[in-house]
Protein backbone atom coordinates (compact mmCIF):
# COMPACT_ATOMS: atom_id res chain seq x y z
CA UNK A 1 0.00 0.00 0.00
CA UNK A 2 2.67 2.64 0.62
CA UNK A 3 4.67 1.27 -1.81
CA UNK A 4 1.94 2.13 -4.44
CA UNK A 5 1.06 5.59 -2.82
CA UNK A 6 5.38 6.28 -3.24
CA UNK A 7 4.95 5.50 -7.06
CA UNK A 8 2.14 7.60 -7.74
CA UNK A 9 3.69 10.52 -6.09
CA UNK A 10 6.80 10.10 -8.28
CA UNK A 11 4.64 9.40 -11.75
CA UNK A 12 3.07 13.34 -10.15
CA UNK A 13 6.57 14.94 -9.55
CA UNK A 14 7.36 13.56 -12.59
CA UNK A 15 4.81 14.57 -14.89
CA UNK A 16 5.04 18.15 -12.95
CA UNK A 17 8.56 18.70 -14.56
CA UNK A 18 8.00 17.52 -17.62
CA UNK A 19 4.99 20.23 -17.91
CA UNK A 20 7.53 22.84 -16.51
CA UNK A 21 10.40 22.08 -19.69
CA UNK A 22 7.40 22.19 -22.07
CA UNK A 23 6.25 25.70 -20.89
CA UNK A 24 10.05 26.73 -20.66
CA UNK A 25 10.71 25.64 -24.29
CA UNK A 26 7.44 27.51 -25.56
CA UNK A 27 8.48 30.41 -24.18
CA UNK A 28 11.93 30.80 -25.65
CA UNK A 29 10.40 29.89 -29.12
CA UNK A 30 7.85 33.10 -28.97
CA UNK A 31 9.09 35.82 -31.33
CA UNK A 32 10.94 38.48 -28.55
CA UNK A 33 9.30 41.87 -28.70
CA UNK A 34 10.37 45.24 -29.86
CA UNK A 35 10.38 46.59 -26.62
CA UNK A 36 12.32 44.04 -24.83
CA UNK A 37 14.57 43.42 -28.12
CA UNK A 38 16.74 46.67 -27.27
CA UNK A 39 18.15 44.80 -24.27
CA UNK A 40 18.29 41.59 -25.69
CA UNK A 41 20.71 42.72 -28.02
CA UNK A 42 22.98 43.73 -25.54
CA UNK A 43 24.11 39.87 -25.06
CA UNK A 44 24.51 38.80 -28.56
CA UNK A 45 26.76 39.37 -31.40
CA UNK A 46 28.41 43.01 -31.87
CA UNK A 47 28.67 44.25 -36.12
CA UNK A 48 30.30 47.22 -37.58
CA UNK A 49 28.78 49.32 -40.85
CA UNK A 50 30.99 52.11 -42.03
CA UNK A 51 29.53 52.59 -45.95
CA UNK A 52 25.67 53.50 -44.78
CA UNK A 53 26.36 57.27 -46.74
CA UNK A 54 24.12 56.90 -49.89
CA UNK A 55 24.40 60.64 -50.88
CA UNK A 56 24.71 64.34 -50.44
CA UNK A 57 23.38 67.33 -51.76
CA UNK A 58 23.37 70.98 -50.85
CA UNK A 59 20.69 73.29 -51.05
CA UNK A 60 19.44 76.55 -50.02
CA UNK A 61 15.91 76.75 -47.84
CA UNK A 62 15.86 80.88 -49.18
CA UNK A 63 14.20 81.82 -45.71
CA UNK A 64 15.22 84.70 -43.13
CA UNK A 65 15.33 85.50 -39.44
CA UNK A 66 14.23 88.66 -37.70
CA UNK A 67 15.59 89.97 -34.46
CA UNK A 68 18.45 87.66 -34.11
CA UNK A 69 21.05 89.74 -32.01
CA UNK A 70 22.40 91.02 -36.00
CA UNK A 71 22.26 92.25 -39.37
CA UNK A 72 24.73 92.36 -42.22
CA UNK A 73 24.90 95.16 -44.41
CA UNK A 74 27.12 95.18 -47.41
CA UNK A 75 29.10 93.37 -50.23
CA UNK A 76 31.55 91.60 -50.68
CA UNK A 77 32.71 89.30 -53.92
CA UNK A 78 29.52 87.53 -54.73
CA UNK A 79 27.64 88.42 -51.45
CA UNK A 80 25.65 91.23 -50.96
CA UNK A 81 23.27 91.97 -47.80
CA UNK A 82 20.45 94.15 -47.06
CA UNK A 83 18.67 95.41 -44.03
CA UNK A 84 15.55 96.18 -43.49
CA UNK A 85 13.97 97.82 -40.90
CA UNK A 86 10.32 98.72 -39.36
CA UNK A 87 10.44 101.33 -36.32
CA UNK A 88 8.00 101.09 -33.86
CA UNK A 89 6.40 104.19 -34.15
CA UNK A 90 3.14 103.72 -32.53
CA UNK A 91 4.96 103.81 -29.91
CA UNK A 92 5.28 107.80 -29.41
CA UNK A 93 2.58 109.55 -27.55
CA UNK A 94 -0.12 111.61 -28.96
CA UNK A 95 1.48 114.21 -27.63
CA UNK A 96 4.89 113.83 -28.59
CA UNK A 97 3.57 113.71 -31.93
CA UNK A 98 2.08 116.61 -32.23
CA UNK A 99 5.31 118.06 -30.71
CA UNK A 100 7.25 116.73 -32.81
CA UNK A 101 5.13 117.57 -36.53
CA UNK A 102 5.29 121.00 -35.10
CA UNK A 103 8.66 121.56 -34.01
CA UNK A 104 11.31 119.00 -34.62
CA UNK A 105 15.25 119.73 -34.29
CA UNK A 106 16.90 116.64 -35.66
CA UNK A 107 16.72 113.22 -36.20
CA UNK A 108 19.82 110.77 -36.20
CA UNK A 109 19.88 107.15 -36.91
CA UNK A 110 22.16 104.96 -35.19
CA UNK A 111 23.58 101.73 -35.56
CA UNK A 112 25.84 99.70 -33.70
CA UNK A 113 28.39 97.46 -35.34
CA UNK A 114 29.45 94.15 -34.12
CA UNK A 115 33.33 93.21 -34.35
CA UNK A 116 32.83 90.89 -37.54
CA UNK A 117 33.61 91.51 -40.56
CA UNK A 118 33.84 89.55 -43.86
CA UNK A 119 35.69 90.07 -47.11
CA UNK A 120 38.07 93.00 -48.05
CA UNK A 121 39.05 94.13 -44.52
CA UNK A 122 41.93 95.97 -46.06
CA UNK A 123 40.18 98.41 -48.25
CA UNK A 124 37.74 97.85 -45.60
CA UNK A 125 35.03 100.25 -47.69
CA UNK A 126 31.35 100.30 -46.47
CA UNK A 127 28.90 101.99 -48.97
CA UNK A 128 24.88 101.83 -48.38
CA UNK A 129 21.79 103.89 -49.16
CA UNK A 130 18.83 104.41 -47.30
CA UNK A 131 16.13 103.39 -48.94
CA UNK A 132 12.36 103.63 -48.11
CA UNK A 133 10.41 100.49 -48.26
CA UNK A 134 6.56 101.29 -49.83
CA UNK A 135 4.89 97.61 -49.41
CA UNK A 136 4.58 94.69 -46.98
CA UNK A 137 7.35 92.98 -45.68
CA UNK A 138 7.76 90.05 -43.30
CA UNK A 139 10.64 87.96 -42.48
CA UNK A 140 9.22 84.55 -43.05
CA UNK A 141 7.52 85.75 -46.32
CA UNK A 142 9.98 87.68 -48.32
CA UNK A 143 12.94 86.85 -49.88
CA UNK A 144 16.51 88.07 -51.02
CA UNK A 145 14.97 87.93 -54.65
CA UNK A 146 12.21 90.47 -53.29
CA UNK A 147 14.61 92.75 -52.34
CA UNK A 148 17.39 92.37 -54.84
CA UNK A 149 15.65 91.13 -57.97
CA UNK A 150 12.05 93.44 -57.65
CA UNK A 151 11.15 96.73 -57.18
CA UNK A 152 8.26 95.95 -55.36
CA UNK A 153 9.25 96.57 -52.23
CA UNK A 154 10.68 100.00 -53.23
CA UNK A 155 8.23 100.97 -56.03
CA UNK A 156 7.10 105.19 -55.47
CA UNK A 157 10.08 104.83 -52.72
CA UNK A 158 12.94 107.59 -51.93
CA UNK A 159 16.44 107.32 -51.56
CA UNK A 160 16.53 108.64 -48.31
CA UNK A 161 20.16 109.07 -48.04
CA UNK A 162 23.99 107.31 -48.55
CA UNK A 163 26.84 106.51 -46.23
CA UNK A 164 30.41 105.48 -46.90
CA UNK A 165 32.50 104.77 -44.31
CA UNK A 166 35.33 102.80 -42.76
CA UNK A 167 34.38 100.72 -39.44
CA UNK A 168 37.55 100.29 -37.59
CA UNK A 169 37.19 96.76 -35.75
CA UNK A 170 37.97 96.61 -31.62
CA UNK A 171 36.83 95.56 -28.56
CA UNK A 172 34.30 98.74 -27.85
CA UNK A 173 32.90 99.24 -31.20
CA UNK A 174 31.33 103.16 -31.71
CA UNK A 175 27.83 103.57 -32.94
CA UNK A 176 27.87 105.03 -36.62
CA UNK A 177 25.10 108.55 -36.78
CA UNK A 178 23.58 108.96 -40.23
CA UNK A 179 21.60 112.41 -40.84
CA UNK A 180 17.77 110.99 -41.22
CA UNK A 181 15.57 113.20 -43.31
CA UNK A 182 13.23 115.21 -40.43
CA UNK A 183 10.85 115.65 -43.35
CA UNK A 184 10.27 112.15 -43.50
CA UNK A 185 10.19 111.22 -39.90
CA UNK A 186 7.55 113.85 -39.65
CA UNK A 187 5.47 112.39 -42.44
CA UNK A 188 5.59 109.26 -40.55
CA UNK A 189 3.91 110.91 -37.57
CA UNK A 190 1.10 112.70 -40.33
CA UNK A 191 0.20 109.51 -40.64
CA UNK A 192 -0.20 107.97 -37.80
CA UNK A 193 -1.25 110.92 -35.52
CA UNK A 194 -3.62 108.11 -33.27
CA UNK A 195 -1.49 105.26 -32.20
CA UNK A 196 -4.68 103.79 -30.79
CA UNK A 197 -6.13 104.33 -34.59
CA UNK A 198 -3.70 102.83 -36.76
CA UNK A 199 -5.12 104.13 -40.76
CA UNK A 200 -1.95 104.27 -42.61
CA UNK A 201 1.22 101.52 -42.21
CA UNK A 202 5.00 102.93 -42.68
CA UNK A 203 6.77 100.05 -43.61
CA UNK A 204 9.87 101.32 -42.74
CA UNK A 205 13.99 101.96 -44.59
CA UNK A 206 16.43 99.54 -45.89
CA UNK A 207 20.23 100.00 -45.86
CA UNK A 208 20.86 98.72 -48.98
CA UNK A 209 24.46 97.89 -50.13
CA UNK A 210 25.99 99.61 -53.09
CA UNK A 211 28.43 97.70 -55.53
CA UNK A 212 30.94 99.96 -54.54
CA UNK A 213 31.23 98.24 -51.37
CA UNK A 214 34.05 96.11 -50.69
CA UNK A 215 32.86 94.86 -47.16
CA UNK A 216 30.05 93.46 -45.51
CA UNK A 217 29.63 94.15 -41.64
CA UNK A 218 27.50 92.88 -39.13
CA UNK A 219 25.40 95.52 -36.49
CA UNK A 220 23.76 94.69 -33.36
CA UNK A 221 20.11 94.15 -33.30
CA UNK A 222 17.27 93.27 -30.76
CA UNK A 223 16.60 90.15 -29.63
CA UNK A 224 18.53 86.80 -29.16
CA UNK A 225 19.77 88.47 -25.52
CA UNK A 226 20.60 91.59 -27.66
CA UNK A 227 19.23 94.83 -25.99
CA UNK A 228 21.16 97.17 -28.56
CA UNK A 229 19.57 97.83 -31.94
CA UNK A 230 18.90 100.34 -34.16
CA UNK A 231 17.06 103.35 -33.36
CA UNK A 232 16.00 106.51 -34.49
CA UNK A 233 16.90 109.66 -31.72
CA UNK A 234 14.99 112.36 -32.31
CA UNK A 235 15.11 116.03 -30.66
CA UNK A 236 12.25 118.74 -30.92
CA UNK A 237 10.76 121.62 -29.01
CA UNK A 238 8.52 120.92 -26.22
CA UNK A 239 7.29 124.17 -25.51
CA UNK A 240 5.00 126.63 -27.87
CA UNK A 241 8.36 129.17 -27.71
CA UNK A 242 10.61 127.02 -28.91
CA UNK A 243 13.10 127.46 -25.80
CA UNK A 244 12.77 123.76 -24.17
CA UNK A 245 13.90 120.45 -26.01
CA UNK A 246 13.07 116.81 -25.29
CA UNK A 247 13.78 114.57 -27.17
CA UNK A 248 12.60 110.14 -27.86
CA UNK A 249 13.90 107.62 -29.04
CA UNK A 250 12.20 105.22 -31.74
CA UNK A 251 13.24 101.36 -31.80
CA UNK A 252 13.45 99.33 -34.85
CA UNK A 253 11.35 96.17 -34.42
CA UNK A 254 11.79 94.11 -36.34
CA UNK A 255 14.76 93.85 -37.63
CA UNK A 256 16.54 91.50 -40.48
CA UNK A 257 19.28 91.27 -43.35
CA UNK A 258 18.47 89.63 -46.78
CA UNK A 259 21.64 87.77 -48.12
CA UNK A 260 22.02 87.32 -52.14
CA UNK A 261 24.38 84.96 -53.28
CA UNK A 262 25.11 86.52 -56.55
CA UNK A 263 26.62 82.82 -58.39
CA UNK A 264 25.65 79.72 -58.54
CA UNK A 265 27.06 77.34 -56.09
CA UNK A 266 27.56 74.08 -56.34
CA UNK A 267 24.56 71.72 -55.35
CA UNK A 268 27.04 68.39 -55.50
CA UNK A 269 29.17 69.97 -52.43
CA UNK A 270 28.87 69.12 -49.05
CA UNK A 271 29.03 72.15 -47.58
CA UNK A 272 27.24 74.96 -45.50
CA UNK A 273 26.93 78.84 -45.33
CA UNK A 274 25.60 81.32 -43.48
CA UNK A 275 23.95 84.43 -44.59
CA UNK A 276 22.30 82.63 -47.53
CA UNK A 277 21.17 79.51 -45.36
CA UNK A 278 22.67 77.14 -47.49
CA UNK A 279 22.41 73.79 -46.01
CA UNK A 280 23.34 69.75 -46.70
CA UNK A 281 21.46 66.60 -46.45
CA UNK A 282 23.48 63.69 -45.90
CA UNK A 283 21.23 60.04 -46.86
CA UNK A 284 22.24 56.96 -45.58
CA UNK A 285 21.02 53.22 -45.83
CA UNK A 286 21.10 51.13 -42.93
CA UNK A 287 19.00 48.41 -44.19
CA UNK A 288 22.03 46.07 -43.40
CA UNK A 289 21.20 46.40 -40.21
CA UNK A 290 18.51 43.35 -39.24
CA UNK A 291 14.98 44.53 -38.60
CA UNK A 292 15.37 43.38 -34.70
CA UNK A 293 19.01 44.66 -34.77
CA UNK A 294 19.87 47.41 -31.86
CA UNK A 295 22.26 50.53 -32.83
CA UNK A 296 24.66 51.03 -29.58
CA UNK A 297 27.12 54.01 -30.98
CA UNK A 298 27.10 55.91 -34.90
CA UNK A 299 29.25 58.64 -35.70
CA UNK A 300 29.96 61.07 -38.38
CA UNK A 301 33.13 62.08 -39.68
CA UNK A 302 33.27 64.71 -42.39
CA UNK A 303 36.81 66.25 -43.32
CA UNK A 304 37.27 69.86 -44.30
CA UNK A 305 38.53 71.16 -47.83
CA UNK A 306 40.30 74.19 -47.02
CA UNK A 307 40.47 75.18 -50.95
CA UNK A 308 36.76 75.52 -51.30
CA UNK A 309 35.81 77.15 -47.81
CA UNK A 310 35.66 81.00 -46.61
CA UNK A 311 35.58 81.85 -43.09
CA UNK A 312 36.08 84.99 -40.97
CA UNK A 313 39.55 84.36 -39.89
CA UNK A 314 38.16 84.36 -35.42
CA UNK A 315 35.28 82.81 -36.31
CA UNK A 316 33.43 80.60 -33.74
CA UNK A 317 30.71 78.81 -35.60
CA UNK A 318 29.41 75.53 -34.42
CA UNK A 319 28.82 72.94 -36.63
CA UNK A 320 25.91 70.49 -35.87
CA UNK A 321 23.86 67.42 -37.40
CA UNK A 322 19.92 68.18 -37.13
CA UNK A 323 16.82 65.95 -37.71
CA UNK A 324 14.68 68.60 -39.62
CA UNK A 325 10.83 68.12 -39.20
CA UNK A 326 8.51 69.19 -42.14
CA UNK A 327 5.27 70.43 -40.73
CA UNK A 328 2.74 73.14 -42.10
CA UNK A 329 1.74 76.67 -40.33
CA UNK A 330 -0.75 78.62 -41.54
CA UNK A 331 -0.48 77.00 -45.09
CA UNK A 332 3.25 77.71 -45.46
CA UNK A 333 5.91 74.50 -45.27
CA UNK A 334 8.31 75.01 -42.41
CA UNK A 335 11.20 72.91 -40.76
CA UNK A 336 11.16 72.13 -37.31
CA UNK A 337 15.07 71.95 -35.78
CA UNK A 338 15.15 69.14 -33.90
CA UNK A 339 17.74 66.86 -32.04
CA UNK A 340 20.77 68.62 -32.66
CA UNK A 341 24.26 67.00 -32.45
CA UNK A 342 27.13 69.23 -32.36
CA UNK A 343 30.09 68.77 -34.15
CA UNK A 344 34.06 68.23 -32.84
CA UNK A 345 36.64 70.27 -34.58
CA UNK A 346 40.38 68.31 -34.74
CA UNK A 347 42.63 71.02 -36.57
CA UNK A 348 45.29 68.61 -37.05
CA UNK A 349 43.39 66.45 -38.95
CA UNK A 350 40.84 69.12 -40.30
CA UNK A 351 38.29 66.65 -39.49
CA UNK A 352 34.57 67.53 -37.76
CA UNK A 353 33.61 64.45 -36.37
CA UNK A 354 29.56 64.11 -34.67
CA UNK A 355 29.47 61.57 -31.86
CA UNK A 356 26.79 59.17 -30.47
CA UNK A 357 24.28 60.15 -32.38
CA UNK A 358 21.51 58.09 -31.36
CA UNK A 359 19.13 60.64 -29.95
CA UNK A 360 18.85 61.06 -34.12
CA UNK A 361 16.13 57.64 -33.89
CA UNK A 362 18.11 55.13 -36.00
CA UNK A 363 16.66 52.36 -33.84
CA UNK A 364 13.45 53.81 -35.17
CA UNK A 365 14.99 54.33 -39.12
CA UNK A 366 15.92 50.27 -38.82
CA UNK A 367 12.54 48.71 -38.08
CA UNK A 368 11.52 50.59 -41.64
CA UNK A 369 11.58 48.60 -44.95
CA UNK A 370 13.77 50.61 -46.39
CA UNK A 371 16.33 51.54 -43.97
CA UNK A 372 16.46 54.83 -45.30
CA UNK A 373 17.26 57.93 -43.45
CA UNK A 374 18.43 61.40 -44.12
CA UNK A 375 21.14 63.90 -41.43
CA UNK A 376 21.05 67.57 -41.98
CA UNK A 377 23.97 69.49 -41.83
CA UNK A 378 23.84 73.15 -40.61
CA UNK A 379 24.91 75.50 -38.09
CA UNK A 380 23.85 74.65 -34.79
CA UNK A 381 21.72 77.91 -34.37
CA UNK A 382 19.43 80.02 -36.01
CA UNK A 383 21.53 83.47 -35.05
CA UNK A 384 24.85 81.34 -36.74
CA UNK A 385 22.64 81.06 -39.93
CA UNK A 386 21.37 84.68 -40.22
CA UNK A 387 24.57 86.31 -39.08
CA UNK A 388 27.56 84.84 -40.49
CA UNK A 389 28.86 84.64 -44.03
CA UNK A 390 30.95 81.88 -43.07
CA UNK A 391 31.60 78.59 -45.60
CA UNK A 392 32.33 75.48 -44.94
CA UNK A 393 32.86 72.84 -47.68
CA UNK A 394 33.85 69.17 -47.08
CA UNK A 395 35.26 66.67 -49.07
CA UNK A 396 32.07 64.97 -50.70
CA UNK A 397 31.05 61.50 -51.96
CA UNK A 398 32.74 62.03 -55.21
CA UNK A 399 36.54 63.24 -53.33
CA UNK A 400 39.32 61.71 -55.24
CA UNK A 401 40.94 61.19 -51.97
CA UNK A 402 39.09 58.14 -50.63
CA UNK A 403 40.18 58.48 -47.26
CA UNK A 404 38.46 62.20 -46.99
CA UNK A 405 35.11 61.24 -47.88
CA UNK A 406 32.18 61.37 -45.40
CA UNK A 407 31.64 58.44 -43.36
CA UNK A 408 29.38 57.09 -41.05
CA UNK A 409 30.44 54.67 -38.30
CA UNK A 410 27.72 52.56 -36.63
CA UNK A 411 28.03 49.81 -34.01
CA UNK A 412 24.99 47.72 -33.62
CA UNK A 413 24.06 44.25 -32.62
CA UNK A 414 21.94 41.60 -33.84
CA UNK A 415 19.36 38.40 -32.55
Amino acid sequence: MLKNILNKTRLQIFCGIILLVAFALSACNEAPTEVGMDFLNDTVSIKFLDDAITNTVANSIKTSAMNTGGVLIGSAGSLRSAALFRFDIYSVSRNARERIIDGIVECKLYIYPQNYAFGDTVSNLLEFEIREIMNFWFHAETTSDDVFYSEHLFAGGRTLGDTSVNIVRKDTMDAIVIDFPKEVFVEWMVKSPDPANITDTIWGIALYPKQTSTIINRFAAFGSGSSVGTVLKVKYYKDDDKTELDSIEVRAVPECSYVDLQEEYNSEDLMIQGGVWIQSKIDFNISDIPIFGCVHYAELTLTLDENKSDRNIDSTDMIAIIRVRDTTVGGREVTVRDNIVSGIYDSATQTITFKDFLNIPLNKIIRREDGEGTLVLAFQSIAQEANSLTKFVFHNMNSSEISKRPKIKIVYSQP
